[in-house]
Formats: C-alpha cells, structure tokens, sequence
C-alpha cells in the first residue's frame, strides 16, 4: 500500500435492510441543586430569554413517566439559549442507552427546545443503532419548580447488515488488488 492508498471506497459487499426504530420515552430534567441535580450551569450570562446561557446536562431518561420506572438511558451533552428575542435552547446530546437490551447503543440528536414542544434530528447512532437518522419529539408533560417531565417520540432509520462479513486488512487489500484486475 503507498501513501496515496489511504483511503479507498469499494462496493458493499453484504446485504443491507432499513429498520425502522421507535421509542416512547421520558427525560427527566432537574436544574435545581440537590441530590437530584442532573445538568450544570457553565456560562451564566445575565441577558432576557437566557440568550448565551450554556449548561451541561447528563439527564435520566425512562420508559414512563413515574420517577419509579425503569431508567434505559441517559441524555448526555449540552444546550445553549440561542434566541435573542424569544426563549429557544439549541441542544446537542446523546441518548446514551444504560439497560441490557440496548447496552452500548446511542443516538445522536440535534436541535432545539422552543416553547413546550420541540422537533429534534436523530443524526446519527452507535452500536445496534448505527447509522441512524430520523425526528424526536421532545414535549414538556410536566413541570415543576426546578424540573420538567419531557415526553420524547422517535421515530428513526438505521441500516442492519444481514450477513456478516469478517474484515481482514489482508483479505480486504487482497480483494481489492483482485478487483483492479478486473
């Protein structure tokens, strides 16, 4: 392989089926300090609407709405006040699956919080979720002081190898050197 060879694209070699994925889920959101405390300020800029307000957030997402249910997985990333004239958080985080079944599986997911309701991109997942793409719902179920109940519906595409191909670099530049030939 020489320096210019660091990167080839060769036709898909296995067989590839669109999956649809739907989840019915419940982020739980806690600003206020405490034992329950799941998102962190990092820039506290004093403007109308929050506008330049930055926090951190690890939230718990559950499979219903009850502060007793199951907890699948965990929101992880950031949002930003991002409206200057009305209340809007741009968020970016991962959905970062916690129980047996989804076990090293994430989504992606961009967007943002306007209001009570929101649309969000799933841009992309990780493990059993892999190449990902689709639309959540985010809407606010209940509030409270220093809290808030986010029911999420996604709605999603990922791509599932059907039969598996073992990688070899030695068989993969093995076969590439065959298809040249061709």
């Amino acid at each position: 392989m020489t320096a210019n060879d660091y990167f080839q694209s060769i036709p898909l070699e296995q067989q590839v089926q669109p999956k649809e994925l739907r989840f019915h889920l419940y982020m739980f959101q806690h600003w206020r300090e405490g034992p329950q405390q799941n998102q962190g300020v990092i820039t506290d800029i004093k403007r109308p609407r929050y506008f330049g307000h930055g926090a951190v957030n690890d939230w718990i997402i559950r499979d219903s709405p009850n502060l007793q249910a199951n907890i699948v997985a965990r929101g992880q990333g950031l949002h930003l006040g991002a409206g200057r004239d009305e209340e809007n958080w741009f968020t970016c985080f991962n959905i970062v699956f916690t129980n047996a079944r989804l076990m090293g599986s994430s989504l992606q997911v961009l967007g943002n919080f306007a209001g009570k309701s929101g649309q969000l991109a799933i841009v992309g997942g990780t493990g059993e979720l892999a190449f990902a793409h689709g639309v959540a719902t985010a809407t606010v179920i209940q509030e409270g002081d220093g809290d808030s109940i986010r029911e999420l519906q996604i709605r999603a595409m990922c791509l599932a190898f059907l039969k598996p191909v073992p990688i070899c670099h030695q068989d993969w530049t093995m076969g590439w050197e065959w298809r040249k030939r061709i």
